[in-house]
């Protein structure tokens, strides 16, 4: 008699997490039943995510190249333009000593003259523009 009162316990124990878990029995026996039915398909399914997995991993690497390259690039002409802007602006500066240089020579050349011969100048300047 206890027997049966304790195997009664039981059952309603099991009913009872049956009612609360009735999923688990239930996602288990679909489980065994899909790998029963379908035991070669799955392995062709992971196989085809095992392949899928190794083809993105292959595009991401391609990426990272390409990017790696662009950067290279970006790079390789930045110090491309920097070389160029400093040699023109030694050509500038160059350019603007000379220039300055011709300046003070001339006006030396100025301050050296009278008044009468730059009022000639002036005026050989004047008549040559009209």
């Amino acid at each position: 008699m206890l027997q049966w009162i304790a195997i009664k316990a039981a059952f309603n124990k099991l009913y009872v997490w049956l009612k609360a878990y009735w999923y688990v029995p239930v996602a288990s026996l679909w489980g065994l039943v899909s790998w029963y039915f379908y035991h070669q398909k799955t392995t062709l399914i992971i196989d085809n995510a095992k392949e899928t997995n190794e083809a993105h991993k292959k595009e991401i690497e391609l990426i990272n190249s390409s990017k790696e390259k662009e950067v290279e690039s970006i790079k390789s002409k930045i110090e491309d333009h920097t070389a160029r802007a400093k040699e023109t602006e030694k050509k500038f500066s160059a350019a603007s000593a000379a220039i300055r240089t011709r300046e003070i020579d001339l006006t030396s050349e100025l301050v050296k003259k009278d008044n009468v011969s730059l009022a000639k100048d002036l005026e050989k300047m004047l008549k040559g523009k009209k």
